[in-house]
């Protein structure tokens, strides 16, 4: 890796790799951590007794009626009223 120093007009010349380096550290340090906690809750929620339980639900439901019945009270995906 390079050093960073000051060239003979006075600017601050930091090598591109290092510049690069920051970049991600900061840029997508960030993301990394989004998509880690992501990863992880996503893992959590599937794994509860109530998510057991939803799955189980599809075979006395059907899985469109579980999720009709999921995305009704917010009106997503289709269950607005029609009119």
């Amino acid at each position: 890796m390079g050093v960073a120093h000051v060239d003979g007009q006075g600017r601050v010349r930091v090598p591109v790799v290092e510049v690069h380096q920051g970049v991600e550290t900061v840029a997508l340090g960030g993301l990394h951590t989004v998509q880690t906690l992501g990863t992880f809750f996503d893992g959590v929620a599937r794994h509860t007794e109530e998510a057991r339980r939803w799955v189980e639900s599809f075979d006395d439901k059907g899985f469109r009626n579980v999720i009709r019945e999921r995305d009704a009270p917010w009106q997503d995906y289709g269950e607005a009223p029609r009119g």
